[in-house]
């Protein structure tokens, strides 16, 4: 009577998944699911596709949107998030996908006093970061003065950061991207550093 080790067999079939050969045949099989929109495996494994990821992106666009919305921003500020968009899904080498999500519309402030100070690039990431609390800048910044939507004022020395993209992407990611193995990363400009 013959006997057939189990362990021995999946020791091989592992050993050819994990190899430069199996991985290469994975790749060519995943990529036909996904060229033909299939969502599943012959297994019944679940297949990630492009249509998922653009769903995916929407979500986290929403995300975004809601968590700011819970911010209390200045309309001003407030008002960029409805230009968030999602790009194309752009196909790497790996397979994997990627999209970039960005603000449509100019998000630079001038300064109070923009001969002296110029202005900033993003306004989102002066909110979502804040200030840091270094004193001397503190000092600089509170003796800024100018005019802003007709009233004259002064400057904020610091300002609390919001971590609004810090929360909607751990957010996305724990609720939404866990389950479908994506995840999101934000731009270094909002890493809040």
């Amino acid at each position: 009577m013959s006997v057939v080790n189990m362990d021995a067999i999946l020791d091989k079939v592992y050993a050819w998944e994990k190899s430069e050969k199996g991985q290469k045949k994975i790749r060519k099989t995943i990529n036909r699911y996904v060229s033909k929109n299939k969502t599943r495996t012959e297994a019944g494994s679940r297949v990630i596709t492009e249509s998922d990821i653009n769903k995916a992106a929407k979500t986290l666009v929403d995300t975004v949107r809601n968590t700011a919305t819970s911010c209390n921003l200045p309309a001003s500020v407030a008002a960029h998030f409805d230009s968030l968009r999602a790009g194309k899904a752009q196909r790497q080498e790996d397979g994997s996908y990627t999209v970039e999500i960005s603000f449509s519309d100019d998000l630079s402030r001038e300064s109070l006093d923009p001969s002296k100070y110029g202005g900033v690039r993003n306004i989102v990431a002066i909110f979502n970061n804040g200030y840091p609390s270094n004193e001397g800048r503190v000092e600089a910044i509170s003796n800024v003065t100018g005019f802003w939507h007709g009233e004259y004022i002064s400057a904020l020395g610091r300002r609390q950061g919001l971590y609004i993209m810090q929360d909607a992407v751990n957010d996305f990611n724990l609720n939404y991207g866990l389950a479908l193995g994506m995840y999101a990363e934000l731009s270094a400009i909002y890493d809040g550093e």
